[in-house]
């Protein structure tokens, strides 16, 4: 909603001031940035509820817990990728 109200992304990009451009670039950064750690909580929520339903000493035990373990990396992985390529 703010970037509709503020940075004017109901317009067209011609139709924008400087200002909004660099506004709205730059809300839609943060937006992007901060979708990256709210997807790694909800892939290790799903994988500790995993944790819970698995039978002790399983196969699905242990690669839940192999996953869980990877899930901070990556996501580490992927802000660095957002934030050091560019567009």
């Amino acid at each position: 909603m703010l970037g509709f109200s503020v940075y004017g992304w109901r317009y067209h990009v011609w139709d924008l001031t400087l200002e909004q451009l660099i506004g709205g670039r730059r809300a839609s950064f943060v937006t992007q940035f901060l979708f990256i750690p709210a997807t790694m909580l909800t892939k290790i929520s799903i994988l500790l509820s995993y944790l819970r339903l698995a039978p002790q000493n399983s196969w699905f035990r242990r690669l839940s817990r192999m996953c869980n373990s990877l899930a901070l990396p990556a996501t580490r992985g992927e802000g660095l990728d957002k934030m050091l390529r560019p567009g």
